[in-house]
């Protein structure tokens, strides 16, 4: 569920040593002034897959926790497997290890990347085809013009992505070729901060682990997702909603609706679907994640067992 991180390190003059005093663990790009002799910035290193970067002011880590567990596991920098919360707790403590020890708790999270990889029959028609908008809006990009089929969704405090994880990855041994992903890249500290977390250590908490899949499970029901746009089941409807699906279904139509007018239209609108029996793709995903979660935190049930970890 946890991929890509990236946090501050509130300790600077720790991170930038133990890169200048280690620059073979740490690939370090280490530079000297030749005058003084001093270092010049930024400063880079790597530990696996994840990037260390230190400037005058600030150092930084950023990169996939799931790659880099892979990679300390068993060397490959893949991660469309299942990454369960014991597996988060030893790549945060492994981590830790090879940062010499630093205090996980002087870092504060600025962004995180959390998503499910999801099998499904036709990644690429479902993409296409059935995943039309969130909050009845408008994909920003589709990916069509690229190898992935994607859909973006970006917004002030997040980016939410779908697209083919399987085609993505289709010389990849743990990955499946239709396998679907849904991910949020959360953008803001102080959203991250409203549910519970602020630093790296705060990942292995299971109530923050939780925050993490309800704000997934909550983004992911404002998807419009439907099981096809031409519905026979649609000519024995009236003829008004027949023009509230056909209108519907278009996301430049909801951009033209304001207030009460708009949440009317909305909510006939999300009914109309339920009557049409459209939502069987939605709800087999979310089954999908809701199983897949299960299996993150207990192996076969919602229910944790911190004591597996």
């Amino acid at each position: 569920m946890i991929d890509f991180i990236k946090a501050r390190c509130t300790d600077k003059e720790w991170i930038e040593n133990i890169l200048v005093e280690n620059p073979e663990h740490f690939n370090t790009n280490q530079k000297l002034k030749c005058s003084d002799g001093e270092i010049t910035y930024p400063l880079m290193g790597n530990l696996e897959n994840l990037r260390i970067k230190v400037t005058e002011r600030d150092a930084y880590l950023s990169g996939s926790l799931h790659k880099y567990f892979n990679l300390k596991k068993i060397g490959k920098a893949a991660n469309c497997d299942q990454f369960s919360f014991c597996d988060l707790i030893e790549s945060i403590k492994l981590l830790q290890i090879d940062l010499q020890n630093y205090d996980l708790r002087k870092t504060v999270i600025t962004q995180l990347e959390s998503g499910f990889n999801i099998e499904v029959d036709n990644c690429q028609e479902l993409i296409r085809n059935k995943i039309l908008m969130e909050k009845f809006r408008l994909f920003t990009a589709n990916g069509d013009n690229t190898r992935i089929d994607q859909r973006n969704f970006r917004r002030d405090d997040y980016v939410m992505k779908i697209y083919h994880k399987g085609k993505e990855h289709e010389n990849e041994e743990l990955c499946s070729y239709e396998l679907l992903r849904f991910e949020v890249k959360i953008t803001r500290s102080r959203v991250l901060k409203n549910m519970g977390i602020c630093s790296l250590l705060d990942l292995k908490r299971l109530d923050c682990f939780n925050s993490i899949y309800k704000s997934l499970i909550s983004r992911f029901k404002n998807l419009t997702i439907i099981d096809e746009l031409n519905p026979k089941e649609l000519r024995d409807h009236s003829s008004k909603e027949i023009i509230l699906f056909k209108d519907g279904i278009n996301p430049f139509y909801w951009n033209n609706l304001r207030g009460t007018d708009s949440s009317r239209k909305k909510k006939a609108f999300n009914r109309l679907l339920e009557n049409l029996n459209l939502l069987n793709t939605k709800r087999d995903i979310m089954h999908k994640i809701s199983q897949q979660y299960g299996f993150m935190i207990h192996g076969t049930s919602l229910k944790p067992s911190p004591s597996q970890c």
